[in-house]
């Protein structure tokens, strides 16, 4: 939990680039002033320090009360009192020096290394966003040392890294010199209550401010804060146990299984009461045929009468890949910037088929597009020769809005759902939905909405303080057939069946009962946009399964898309073939837009093979899926020079080191992620990404919007 988990260590260099960026002595007077500017980079710190050395305390201070129960009353056991008196110092020790290595272990590499090559690459893309398309030297080396900086803040990790192992050096020196367990006192009152209490309090502040008071303390804080209340309580059950000579823990356990396996106390239902804002209703959109609503978005399109035959109207169906943040920021910032850059782009992109990350990114760039004012004569793609700095410039960008909503901490209300409120309800005979962690996500990102963060300043601008947040009201209700932007198709796995299900504005395909919720599922018709974005990133045990009762009356539970098809390509594929059997098959051109990651090393096969190698098999094998599935749509749809460029790949390198499986980002993240932004004039030739090192997919695309949004 320390070391290995890609989002552990982007959690370390959140803090330690949050750090570097922010470094500043006149903010230290004002670390819980909400004016300062490097606020939560200095809080976060803080807590994260102290989350940590708490909890190595704790569980020196525990063990030590342990080994007094255990401790041999015989003089010639010097050996086991040894043991005992060493042990609780070691625990406490090993748990620094493990967190000391993860922090260690989360910097990607050193300036110079086998991958500066690659840095190269991102110095000269950002320094084309930002100036434009010839770049001086003087600018490249400017740019070079603020890659540096902000990217790789490997002085700021060593620090961090040095600090706790000095730390636990100290502590090696120190707690043995503690007195023996022999000679402690038996536990007060306050010892053996306190804990509980204080679990309790906290988890009643996690539930009444589930978003604020655990992105006040961060993710570490959050986990030192619980290892500190969980080794109490434990410690206690287990003096308990031998005092009673009854098996508290054992008991427990059973009683925590019991309850799990019954489902009476399952939180986990998915939550509904959305109002819905204008648009159609779910009702209306069903009893309407896929026809009559294709043929009724293309009569309302501004800009069709520029398309005359022989040429057809250019309709995109973008399909987002699954990836927790990262694909959600990736998804939300390249598809923003295409909007800034062509503003007829949302028009005609009729749905994005989202999985995961892939979704929640899809639900924030709709919203932000419904909030723009309607384009009724959109113009052509801006002038190419200007940098994206310049356009993004006055406030308006919807990327940039995009990136400052994905910026915000999601991680911390989910883990402190996940530590806190899910580990109470275990063990409570009933269930109470307040508990449930997945409602601290959806709630964090509909907060994110509200009040997004001038990066630039660190304070909130108001930019983004619509009258109603689109992620809060009805799914159903996002879309309707004269809109201006795209459905959300939004891609989830039946437990039970295994099948997909989509949760869609309309029903298409041959298979109306998969469509959630126009099939009739009535718990669903009134689900926020923000919980439909997250059940589909239900991905394995970070978030849990989600339940309803459909109009039968019958229970089903909702995982991650990512379990049938990660890509989100056989539902746009779907609908690709709907719309080309439509009747309005002469008049749109529809074209396919991937947005995926680049296939990963192939990583060499450790031993155990009889057992673990069909495990290996299968989770290697589910994720090579997208990658299959994305080789035949490319070959099947550009399989003749009339079809070309009917689909288009945007691949997410992930450069310098693995992207994050999680809910935050750090800066240096960021920065990679939109080194991978679209530039203008960078695509070369015959439109291939790979004609120059530094030219990336997203470019291409860009070329290709120019010649087709006329």
């Amino acid at each position: 939990m320390l070391v290995f988990p890609p989002q552990t260590e982007e959690v370390y260099r959140v803090v330690a680039q949050d750090v570097q960026y922010g470094y500043n002595f006149r903010c230290l007077a004002g670390i819980f002033d909400k004016t300062c500017p490097h606020l939560s980079i200095l809080r976060e710190s803080i807590f994260a320090f102290l989350g940590l050395l708490g909890a190595a305390l704790a569980i020196w201070y525990w063990a030590r009360r342990l080994a007094s129960q255990f401790w041999p009353k015989s003089a010639d056991a010097g050996l086991e009192r040894a043991i005992l008196r060493s042990v609780p110092a070691v625990l406490a020790v090993a748990f620094l020096l493990t967190a000391a290595w993860g922090v260690y272990s989360a910097i990607p590499f050193t300036p110079g290394g086998p991958k500066d090559a690659v840095l190269n690459v991102i110095t000269e893309r950002k320094a084309i966003a930002q100036v434009g398309l010839s770049p001086t030297a003087r600018q490249l080396s400017a740019m070079r040392e603020t890659v540096e900086v902000l990217i790789l803040p490997t002085n700021v990790m060593n620090i961090m890294a040095g600090l706790l192992a000095a730390v636990a050096v100290s502590l090696a020196c120190l707690l043995p010199r503690a007195k023996s367990p022999a000679d402690i006192a038996p536990a007060s009152r306050w010892e053996r209550r306190g804990p509980v209490l204080i679990f309790l309090i906290l988890v009643t502040a996690f539930a009444m401010a589930p978003v604020s008071i655990p992105q006040f303390i961060g993710s570490v804080g959050l986990l030192g804060l619980f290892l500190m209340c969980a080794t109490a309580i434990l410690s206690q059950l287990s003096a308990l146990s031998s005092r009673y000579e009854i098996p508290f823990l054992f008991l427990l356990s059973c009683w925590m299984l019991l309850l799990s396996w019954s489902g009476i106390n399952n939180d986990h239902i998915v939550e509904t009461g959305a109002v819905s804002s204008k648009g159609e209703s779910v009702a209306s959109s069903a009893n309407r045929s896929f026809n009559e609503l294709l043929a009724e978005w293309y009569e309302s399109r501004p800009d069709r009468n520029r398309y005359v035959s022989p040429k057809r109207y250019p309709l995109y169906i973008v399909a987002a890949q699954g990836g927790g943040i990262y694909a959600a920021y990736d998804t939300a910032r390249v598809l923003g910037v295409l909007q800034d850059r062509c503003a007829a782009f949302g028009s005609h992109t009729f749905a994005i088929s989202g999985v995961s990350g892939g979704s929640v990114g899809a639900s924030v760039f709709v919203s932000l597009l419904k909030l723009k004012a309607p384009t009724t004569d959109p113009a052509r793609c801006k002038d190419q020769t200007k940098p994206n700095s310049e356009l993004f410039a006055d406030g308006g960008s919807l990327a940039n809005r995009a990136s400052q909503i994905l910026d915000h901490d999601l991680l911390s209300p989910l883990i402190s759902g996940l530590l806190f409120g899910d580990v109470l309800q275990s063990v409570l005979p009933r269930d109470f939905p307040v508990f449930d962690r997945a409602r601290a996500l959806d709630r964090s990102l509909e907060s994110a909405f509200d009040t997004p963060t001038d990066l630039a300043s660190g304070g909130p601008t108001s930019m983004l303080a619509p009258p109603k947040n689109p992620l809060r009201n009805s799914f159903a209700s996002h879309w309707h057939a004269k809109a201006q932007w795209p459905a959300l198709l939004l891609n989830t796995t039946d437990v039970r069946s295994g099948e997909r299900r989509i949760m869609a504005p309309f029903d298409f395909g041959r298979d109306p009962q998969k469509m959630l919720p126009v099939s009739g599922n009535g718990e669903l018709a009134n689900i926020k946009l923000s919980t439909a974005a997250f059940l589909s990133a239900r991905f394995p045990w970070v978030t849990p399964s989600a339940w309803f009762r459909d109009k039968s009356g019958n229970i089903t539970y909702l995982v991650d898309g990512g379990y049938y098809d990660n890509s989100g390509l056989v539902t746009a594929q779907e609908l690709m073939a709907a719309i080309k059997t439509s009747d309005l098959k002469d008049k749109v051109e529809p074209k396919l837009i991937i947005l995926t990651g680049a296939p990963g090393a192939v990583d060499p096969i450790g031993g155990l093979h009889e057992p673990l190698d069909p495990i290996r098999a299968m989770l290697n094998s589910w994720g090579t899926r997208p990658v299959e599935a994305i080789r035949s749509a490319d070959q099947t749809l550009n399989i003749s020079p009339d079809a070309a460029n009917t689909v288009r790949i945007l691949r997410l390198h992930g450069l310098l080191y693995n992207l994050p499986l999680g809910w935050r980002l750090s800066g240096g993240t960021v920065d990679l992620i939109s080194v991978e932004d679209p530039l203008p004039g960078q695509c070369r030739g015959d439109g291939n990404a790979t004609d120059k090192t530094n030219v990336f997919d997203a470019d291409c695309l860009l070329k290709d919007l120019e010649k087709e949004l006329l």
